[in-house]
């Protein structure tokens, strides 16, 4: 027994060295980044490829009637997890508060049905009965923008540190600044669509 739990502790010591070291040292950190890159990025061009009209329905809607969002924070595009909702919705902040209204009742929806969304965001047969998303289960769980960069609308997973980025003027911003991201890698798909790849420090 006592070996059993010596073995048990190693294992966590040499774990908890090697994620130390993927987060101290900046070699490591690319190499991380890269590998998720490497591990993702063919499913990501795949399904983007597939659902593309969908992506530029959304944002494109979003552009059109941004000036009915523009007093807001950010806003949120996800699936609810609870029943006081329908099932897709969006929500608008006033930081600390925000309200929630039924996707599909907002101009945001023009011309896209329930069908195309499940194919992007996390739906409800995506979610155990504890409202928790089921695992590895390969959609954005939601679309954000924030009124501090209104060049760039990020469709985000809940689980890995990817985004999918719509940029309005064909760049993005650069992060080099950004003192929570330890490592990134882009890949640009068109003019306007890009993939973003993180290490976040937390």
């Amino acid at each position: 027994m006592k070996k059993v739990i010596l073995i048990i502790f190693a294992i966590i010591f040499i774990l908890l060295n090697f994620t130390s070291c993927i987060i101290s040292d900046p070699e490591k950190q690319k190499e991380y980044v890269k590998n998720m890159q490497d591990k993702h990025q063919q499913y990501l061009l795949d399904h983007f490829d597939e659902n593309e009209k969908t992506f530029n329905e959304i944002v494109n809607n979003f552009i059109q009637y941004y000036d009915d969002y523009k007093m807001y924070d950010s806003v949120e595009i996800f699936s609810a997890r609870h029943d006081d909702y329908h099932y897709y919705v969006v929500r608008t902040w006033i930081y600390p508060n925000g309200t929630t209204h039924d996707f599909f009742s907002s101009p945001i929806s023009n011309n896209i049905i329930e069908a195309e969304l499940s194919k992007i965001f996390l739906d409800k047969n995506d979610y155990r009965s504890n409202s928790t998303p089921k695992s590895n289960t390969k959609k954005y769980s939601r679309m954000f923008f924030s009124i501090e960069n209104e060049n760039e609308i990020y469709f985000n997973f809940r689980d890995w540190d990817i985004s999918l980025i719509y940029s309005i003027s064909g760049e993005l911003a650069p992060l080099e600044n950004d003192s929570h991201i330890s490592a990134h890698e882009e890949y640009k798909i068109n003019d306007n669509w890009y993939i973003r790849y993180y290490l976040i420090n937390r």
